[in-house]
């Protein structure tokens, strides 16, 4: 039976080598010259994030090899902190020097954590620019998924065929019988079917989609799957219909992306899984924006579809103003509202602050501190003061505007703003705000220290204690990578909900490892994400 499996396999692989030969030639010497330019970085050293948002380069120089691992196991593309999520995929995505000792398992651990997450492209481009990443089996099977996230099939099969391994694993046996049978070779696709029963990887379903583009379908048609990347691209590929009722339930972060992109999707299950794969940062607002209009005008078009048809059909500036700052009022939570500010981020920006687009004022500068853009957040809350606004919710705001700007000269006076304008009802929030504000570093004078001394700060949600004795520890040891993912997961679902004691603890030990911006942007999320509505 060994000996029989081999063999098909021999062939299979064959079949599928000349296959991809015919669809994509590639000279030796270019392989060559991509191999020895690239040899000499390791998986650690690349990255794929803008210069200047990137993590200094030695995050993971005082963290051991298999605690990294385990701690990368537990990230999830659910991260309800938008502030935690960016951290997460800072600490991912930064090019860094390897931990000391045994690190391959780590590095695959790092890459299995970006395909959680649903980073296709990142991955991608952080495979390429590593010849030992190039070379790992493990680390180039979560590329070939990516290459299959990012619709790109004929990638997926180049890589997947790159796998040599004496036992390959059932994900790529199903790969290489879908990218014969999509190339329309009846015989190649059977034969790597064989290999796959041969081997153990059997799977019914998966037969029943290869015998559809051989053009032998079943008598009862195969519905779609998309809980894993390989799955939706086979579902996409041979075109099968969605399930009627909850098709995305168990959808991963790469196949909702896939679904996203597909432009011969259903309408409405692309929409969905946009609003999905957009909430989670794995696409684009062009992209969540495209599969929104795909939906447009129908009866039953889902939220998504909704606030991008009222925004971009507005007759004027003003009245998109007025579209966009009512969808932003409707997301709740904060990680939803975020999302929307993402979404209409260009807008935003570029829209007029005069007086008659001014009365959305208030709910721009959240959306901008928000998203980061403290350059328009400064620039509408000057807007805020032409029209009648909130004083209270001006005064926080203008808690985050210090926080943004690292304000020292302005921090003794917003804080006295804003124990002045919380009132009774509000002092606990106000105590948390300037308590915040003070672990930040910035000044906020006397009056505001007695205050904070004598008021109970607002209580909150307490992370497991087990995660937070973790990330002190990683602090103390001045292991930066480690602190943003600790922090990241004890955010949980949002910096406003967390208790103060607790928000204090992530803030400072951001600051103690040189992570000044993220605490900034946790400290903004707290501040903004529950009340400066």
């Amino acid at each position: 039976m060994l000996s029989r499996a081999r063999l098909i396999a021999g062939a299979a692989a064959g079949a599928l080598l000349a296959v991809l030969c015919i669809a994509s030639p590639q000279s030796a010497a270019a392989q060559a010259i991509e191999s020895g330019s690239l040899a000499e970085l390791d998986p650690w050293a690349v990255g794929a994030i803008a210069r200047e948002q990137a993590l200094q380069r030695d995050i993971w120089g005082q963290s051991d090899p298999s605690t990294l691992s385990l701690l990368f196991d537990r990230l999830t593309p659910n991260i309800g902190s938008p502030a935690g999520a960016r951290m997460a995929r800072q600490a991912l995505l930064s090019p860094a020097t390897a931990p000391a000792g045994d690190t391959i398992v780590a590095a695959r651990k790092r890459y299995e954590a970006l395909a959680r997450l649903g980073l296709a492209d990142e991955i991608v481009s952080m495979v390429s620019g590593s010849g030992e990443a190039k070379r790992d089996p493990g680390i180039v099977l979560y590329a070939t998924q990516a290459d299959l996230a990012r619709g790109r099939l004929n990638d997926a099969c180049r890589r997947a065929a790159t796998i040599e391994t004496d036992a390959p694993p059932p994900f790529v046996l199903r790969l290489r019988a879908l990218c014969v049978a999509a190339a329309g070779e009846k015989d190649a696709a059977d034969l790597a079917m064989e290999v796959a029963r041969a081997s153990g990887a059997n799977d019914p379903w998966f037969a029943t989609v290869i015998a559809t583009l051989t053009g032998a379908p079943p008598a009862r048609a195969a519905v779609a799957r998309y809980d894993t990347s390989l799955n939706a691209s086979a579902s996409l590929t041979a075109k099968l219909r969605a399930p009627p009722q909850n098709a995305l339930l168990n959808a991963s972060a790469f196949a909702l992306a896939m679904v996203a992109r597909d432009e011969n999707a259903v309408p409405a299950l692309r929409a969905q899984a946009a609003a999905k794969a957009f909430r989670q940062g794995t696409i684009t607002p062009m992209v969540a924006r495209a599969a929104a209009r795909g939906e447009a005008g129908q009866r039953t078009a889902g939220q998504l579809s909704i606030v991008v048809g009222e925004a971009e059909a507005a007759a004027n500036p003003y009245a998109q103003v007025i579209a966009i700052e009512g969808a932003l009022k409707r997301a709740k939570p904060h990680g939803e509202f975020v999302a929307m500010a993402r979404l209409f981020a260009s807008e935003i920006a570029s829209a007029p602050t005069d007086p008659g687009a001014a009365i959305a004022a208030t709910t721009f500068t959240r959306a901008a501190l928000a998203t980061g853009d403290y350059a328009t957040a400064q620039r509408w809350r000057q807007a805020a003061d032409s029209v009648a606004s909130s004083p209270n919710l001006l005064s926080i705001l203008d808690v985050a505007l210090a926080m943004s700007r690292d304000d020292a000269a302005s921090a003794h006076f917003v804080a006295d703003r804003r124990i002045e304008l919380a009132g009774p009802a509000g002092a606990r929030l106000a105590s948390r705000d300037l308590q915040a504000l003070a672990t930040l570093g910035l000044p906020i004078g006397q009056a505001a220290e007695d205050f904070v001394r004598r008021t109970p700060a607002a209580v909150g949600r307490k992370p497991d204690p087990a995660l937070m004795a973790q990330l002190v520890a990683a602090a103390t040891r001045r292991a930066a990578g480690e602190v943003a993912i600790h922090a990241a997961l004890a955010l949980g679902g949002g910096a406003e909900e967390l208790d103060t004691a607790d928000l204090l603890i992530i803030l400072a030990a951001l600051r103690e490892v040189g992570l000044g911006d993220a605490a900034r942007a946790v400290a903004i999320e707290a501040v903004i994400g529950g009340q400066a509505r």
